[in-house]
């Protein structure tokens, strides 16, 4: 298991750097440089000062060069066109094995059958299968599921990295 997932990675780096250099992309990847060196040049000018915080400067190079407004902007000019490209591209990434090496994943967990239960206040149930407290709220009993069930170290492994 995780070859498929691993190759997955793979596709996605290719997939990736190609819709950010089909010839249709170029306009809006040059445009959005351009708001990135803008918001730069006002961090850098921020930065320079002995005293200044780099997330406040940061956050004030944002809001001087006017980085939402044009964002903004941006997605609404070139939005559809980059979900096009890279939507396919990414579509592209996940062939059928690695779609079922997944699914089969994430069936090994049966996390949605431990969510349900606590979402049904089934706390005590849930315990008795992950083997350990469950809390008695749903955040609690959540974050119990998440925790023995490991969810991040699973697809982890199952990406190979």
């Amino acid at each position: 298991m995780g070859y498929a997932l691993e190759q997955v990675r793979a596709n996605l780096a290719v997939a990736f750097g190609k819709a950010w250099t089909d010839p249709e992309v170029q306009p809006a990847r040059k445009e959005l440089e351009s708001i990135m060196a803008a918001v730069a040049r006002e961090y850098s000018d921020c930065i320079k000062g002995a005293q200044n915080d780099p997330a406040r400067c940061l956050a004030d190079a944002a809001r001087r060069a006017g980085l939402d407004t044009k964002m903004k902007a941006f997605w609404d000019k070139w939005g559809t066109v980059l979900r096009s490209k890279i939507g396919v591209s990414v579509r592209e990434a996940w062939d059928a094995m690695a779609r079922m090496e997944l699914a089969r994943v994430l069936a090994g967990l049966d996390i949605s059958k431990l969510y349900s239960l606590c979402m049904h206040g089934r706390y005590d149930e849930v315990a008795s299968i992950i083997g350990r407290s469950a809390g008695n709220s749903y955040a609690d009993c959540a974050r119990a599921v998440a925790e023995a069930q490991n969810l991040g170290l699973a697809i982890k492994k199952a990406y190979g990295k």
